[in-house]
Order: C-alpha cells, then structure tokens, then sequence
C-alpha cells in the first residue's frame, strides 16, 4: 500500500475514533497538520517522479516504485466490523481476505512462521483479540 492511500486509511481511522469518543478534537487537528506536511511531500514526490519519467517508463510505475502509490488495490473508507475488514494475504496469494479469516489463518501451526512476519497479522491480532 503507498503512502497515499496509507494516509487516507489513517484519517479514515481518525474520523471513526472521533465518532466514537475514542479521541479528542485536538488529537485530530494535530493529527491533520501532520497530515498537511505529510501530503506536501508526496506531492513533491510525486512532481520528481513525473518529471523524471523517461520514454520507456511509465508516470504510474515510478510512483507505485517510490510507494508513493499503491498498486490499484481499493480502500475501504466506510465504517466497518474489524471482522470482516478486507486484508491482503500474501499467503493466499494477496487476496483480499476478511481479518477473522485471517486471525483464524494465522493460528494454524502450519502457517505460524509465514504469518508472524506478516503485519496485517500482528495488527490483526491487535484489533481481534482481547486485551490483557
């Protein structure tokens, strides 16, 4: 995932977490200014990489390479269950899978080593499983 769609599922998380009390209005507007400072660098970044594209190199291919973008994958801004929250699995190839698929995956012996250096797992495991 790049930086771009990174950014807009944190502010997605931000504005779900305002919803629910979970974080101050003034957590969030720090939050956006860093934001702000974030986006003016991809644009740079994105503005370098444009210019540097040659004949033979697409805009697109260099901005996913400097993961600046993601590869096309969709983001999901809605509101939803942390259960069926879609995660790529690159077990499964990268599909989408629903993180309760993914929890329940994960704590298959036989998968336990590819998992545990997976980062949707430990985020996963971190959203699913109860605290304590």
């Amino acid at each position: 995932m790049g930086l771009i769609e990174d950014e807009l599922k944190q502010i997605s998380q931000m504005h779900r977490d305002l919803v629910n009390g979970k974080i101050s209005v003034d957590k969030v507007n720090t939050h956006i200014g860093l934001f702000s400072q974030t986006e003016k660098r991809m644009k740079l970044m994105l503005m370098a990489s444009i210019s540097s594209a040659k004949f033979s190199k697409s805009i697109m291919k260099k901005a996913v390479k400097s993961n600046l973008l993601g590869d096309g994958q969709a983001i999901d801004t809605t509101f939803t269950d942390h259960n069926t929250e879609k995660v790529k699995c690159p077990l499964m190839d990268d599909i989408l899978i629903e993180r309760q698929t993914c929890l329940d995956t994960s704590g298959d012996e036989k998968n336990h080593d590819v998992c545990l250096k997976c980062e949707h797992d430990l985020v996963t495991k971190h959203l699913l499983l109860p605290k304590g």
